[in-house]
């Protein structure tokens, strides 16, 4: 009987207590050949007493069939050396419901699998979904701002053009009484001139132009020394003095008349600007129309599209296995699996994700980059290829 529970367990003398009933127990639950825990049960029925038996947990496993599973929950990543593989995996804030198993694939390797399904991800989907319904409302509205924009933009122009002819109006009526005042003056002067044509007769203090009476003092001087008139710089001086101030008469009137001018330019722009700010405003009422329309026809297939997406969402799990090689656990792989009606899409995924995405414990699914980066490619993925 020893030499059967020597080789049952070797090498590990009587260190712990093991009654029949606990052993039979552990066979049933690790799944043990039948022979080899009735044979174990017998032997220890027969013995004396409780035997005094050591089994470490890696070797219990490697005597009755179990273990795997636990050699890599057992197991520690390099960045995250403060925790097991099944601790952090098990205790994620994103990805719940952990579930291991063990499996032969293709090849023959031993297969230790992790699955887990994330939370909140249909309640993430619906608030983008809405967000981006909100992208078409900003987008309508940003139009509806640029159309206000530019009728403002028209209507200020139209007043400016209006405040402008107030203004020209205001200075032409102010340069007008100016030239006024000044044509009298001018036409004064000219009669006194007449009758200053000889020289003896010249009387500057008459003359109210500035500077007139000045040009004329210095010839006034010399009168009676020519014979000719045509010689006389006085007479000569007269003339052209008359001349300057009948030009200046001539370009007085011309003024008037370039003003009224200006006026009827100022006038045709203001009527220009009006019948375009008319225009302006019939086309922003149509086109705000048409614009809100579209935007709330967009808004309308876009949220039909995705309440009908959203009803078809079944489950996004993350899968991730491992072989054991040697009794050390080698990654094989991990991916995202994404379940909608009757489609399935799967995404490898690298184990980092896995890693980070364990290590963030924030409970907003919505803050979680790398989480919500690969939920919208796996959700645009399914859209495209159902057809939305």
């Amino acid at each position: 009987m020893k030499k059967i529970l020597d080789f049952l367990f070797p090498a590990h003398g009587r260190a712990a207590m093991f009654d029949p009933a606990a052993v039979v127990q552990h066979c049933k639950t690790i799944g043990s050949s039948q022979l080899l825990c009735q044979t174990a049960r017998n032997a220890l029925r027969k013995a004396h007493g409780r035997l005094m038996l050591i089994c470490a947990p890696v070797l219990l496993g490697g005597c009755f069939g179990a273990g795997n599973i636990d050699i890599v929950k057992n197991s520690v990543w390099t960045a995250m050396p403060d925790t097991t593989i099944g601790k952090a995996l098990d205790s994620r804030v994103s990805c719940t419901s952990p579930h291991w198993r063990e499996f032969d694939d293709e090849r023959g390797r031993r297969i230790v699998e992790y699955s887990c399904e994330f939370q909140g991800v249909q309640e993430y989907l619906a608030s983008e979904t809405q967000r981006v319904v909100g992208l078409y409302e900003q987008e309508v509205q940003g139009t509806l701002t640029l159309l206000n924009a530019t009728l403002q933009r028209a209507q200020a122009k139209v007043q400016g053009l209006r405040d402008g002819k107030a203004e020209m109006l205001s200075r032409h009526a102010q340069w007008a009484a100016e030239d006024e005042e000044r044509s009298k003056t001018i036409q004064n002067d000219l009669k006194t001139l007449e009758s200053m044509r000889d020289c003896p007769a010249f009387q500057p203090d008459l003359l109210q132009t500035k500077g007139i009476g000045t040009q004329l003092k210095f010839e006034a001087k010399r009168c009676g020394r020519y014979s000719r008139a045509s010689d006389d710089p006085y007479v000569q001086k007269w003339g052209s003095l008359v001349q300057q101030l009948q030009g200046d008469l001539q370009r007085l009137a011309r003024s008037v008349d370039v003003r009224r001018e200006q006026i009827a330019e100022r006038d045709d722009a203001i009527a220009r600007a009006e019948a375009e700010l008319a225009i302006l405003d019939q086309e922003k009422a149509q086109k705000a129309t048409a614009v809100q329309d579209k935007g709330a026809s967009a808004q309308a297939e876009l949220q039909n599209k995705a309440s009908a997406h959203l009803k078809n969402y079944k489950s996004l799990r993350e899968i991730t296995q491992w072989s054991i090689v040697n009794g050390e656990p080698v990654h094989v792989g991990s991916a995202v699996e994404l379940q909608a009606g009757a489609i399935t899409l799967t995404e490898p995924m690298p184990v980092s994700f896995v890693i980070n995405d364990t290590r963030d414990e924030t409970p907003d699914l919505a803050r979680r980059v790398r989480t919500t980066n690969m939920i919208d490619s796996m959700w645009g993925r399914y859209k495209r290829q159902s057809g939305g």
